[in-house]
């Protein structure tokens, strides 16, 4: 199955700017709430305008956060792996556990999202991830364990693109 790495990196970019558009809503609304005329404190046990103004520069760093994340995949020049190459930066890797077969691409950020592209489900993870850990610098027909939760998994990277 051939994935277009291009149109994968589009999604990704395209969920980026939908979590940094709500983030940004929903900061304005903290930033009004933690400045209305409503949050002073009416008396010392009052925390409201102090809980508002947390939950604004909170959300201040996850939207700069959100901004690097974007601008490193609008950076992002994803490249072809063959058969002898290691995995690296913006790898597409189907690993077996046995079980069932789940695709991964490594991305610089944006770990967790899932995508659906060319009838796969392929999921975002990051080198600093313990499975980025242990796929970034291996090999095609690699195998390798990695504990999950209780359990010792198993896993042979049986695609690389």
């Amino acid at each position: 199955m051939e994935i277009d790495k291009a149109a994968l990196i589009a999604l990704i970019l395209e969920g980026l700017n939908e979590r940094l558009d709500a983030l940004c809503q929903s900061a304005r609304a903290a930033y009004d709430s933690a400045t209305h005329e409503e949050s002073k404190a009416e008396d010392k046990y009052d925390t409201r305008g102090l809980e508002a103004s947390y939950l604004a520069g909170a959300q201040a760093k996850r939207t700069k956060e959100l901004e690097d994340a974007i601008g490193r995949y609008t950076a992002l020049k994803p490249r072809p792996f063959g058969e002898e190459d290691p995995i690296a930066l913006s790898a597409l890797i189907t690993v077996d556990t046995g079980k069932k077969e789940y695709i991964y691409f490594i991305g610089p950020e944006a770990g967790g999202m899932q995508f659906s592209l060319d009838g796969a489900v392929i999921t975002v993870i990051t080198p600093r991830s313990p499975l980025g850990k242990e796929l970034v610098g291996r090999y095609l027909d690699d195998e390798f364990e990695l504990t999950r939760g209780d359990a010792l998994c198993t896993y042979e990277i049986v695609g690389l693109a």
